[in-house]
């Protein structure tokens, strides 16, 4: 009889936990966050007290990107610093904890209180082995060696992960050094067309050697090394003598509408933690924010490496126009 009573006790309190549940809207693939939700589904729910529906709408993000608060989300997910910055400038959102904010580095949340850093990805130098040593592709403004006259693989210069990097270029170098590199940089890619992305574009290109060296997340050459084992191309983290690797954030965000916002609290603070950091990290191939998780695949393939701590990604958002104002001055497509 006992028995029974724990058992209708819990099934009780599971049914209240689902009964209770909080909206997590992202840019992630279904298929990318569903195995974190469904670990915390089955591991923590009960314990919280809520469950998690994640679902992914370009529309829905959209219309918070333009101010408008749907209300259809607790917690958000975006897959670039700018466009976190971009929800909380509107207004939208509301502090994180402190306690949730702590667990990461400065440079990896908001100096607002406004985001945190989910998983972060660096941005760096690709060169196909054939025709490129290690010596010669040491920094960004290698890529502007005359070597490299039409060899150079850059993403165009509207896409908001070029964006993002030539404001962070902007925000630590000024405006005329990133003048004469993105000058340099149009000269050496002007002969080759308009690249739209960074796997099917620059990694596989340089990987065919009709580009020599080219610019690109981390994560999209994990990808392709599962594709291509054997590959030519070879990785390199730029400037680690100055101002370090240019680091991004997927990040997440609550919204100040949302009236579950303490469950939104106890969940953000759960995926910095050790367990969900970990399998985001194995699934998305991009670093854990958390810096006491480390990805052994990542490590092998990209070893330690000295990341930019210096540069507030917020930044972003306000340099980003100048800065494609610059790039579409030099020519860069």
């Amino acid at each position: 009889m006992r028995l029974l009573t724990l058992t209708a006790l819990m099934i009780v309190s599971f049914q209240a936990a689902q009964a209770d549940s909080i909206k997590w809207l992202g840019q992630f693939p279904k298929e990318q966050a569903q195995p974190v939700v469904e670990l915390f589904n089955s591991e923590y729910a009960q314990e919280a007290g809520f469950t998690v529906e994640y679902s992914s709408s370009d529309a829905d993000v959209n219309e918070l990107l333009a101010g408008v608060d749907n209300k259809k989300a607790d917690l958000v997910h975006l897959k670039d610093a700018d466009l976190l910055n971009i929800v909380s400038v509107k207004g939208l959102t509301t502090d994180l904890n402190a306690d949730t904010l702590t667990i990461l580095p400065n440079h990896l949340r908001d100096t607002s209180n406004q985001w945190a850093g989910l998983l972060k990805r660096a941005r760096i130098i690709y060169y196909n082995s054939d025709y490129v040593s290690a010596a010669d592709v040491q920094t960004y403004e290698s890529l502007g060696d005359a070597k490299f006259i039409d060899k150079l693989c850059l993403r165009q210069k509207k896409a908001q992960y070029t964006m993002s990097f030539n404001a962070f270029l902007l925000g630590s170098w000024g405006v005329e050094k990133t003048t004469r590199v993105l000058n340099a940089w149009a000269v050496n890619s002007e002969t080759i067309p308009l690249i739209e992305k960074d796997l099917e574009g620059v990694i596989q290109t340089v990987e065919s050697g009709n580009c020599w060296v080219g610019v690109a997340n981390t994560y999209y050459f994990m990808r392709h090394l599962k594709a291509v084992p054997n590959t030519k191309i070879v990785a390199v983290m730029p400037n680690q003598n100055d101002i370090g690797a240019h680091v991004n954030v997927d990040g997440i965000t609550i919204l100040k509408s949302s009236g579950k916002q303490a469950q939104a609290q106890v969940f953000a603070k759960w995926l910095l933690s050790e367990k969900a950091q970990a399998t985001l990290s194995q699934i998305t191939d991009k670093f854990p924010a958390n810096p006491k998780v480390i990805s052994s695949s990542l490590q092998k393939t990209f070893g330690p490496f000295k990341e930019n701590t210096t540069f507030d990604l917020s930044r972003i958002t306000g340099l980003k126009a100048e800065a494609l104002e610059i790039a579409t001055d030099a020519g860069l497509q």
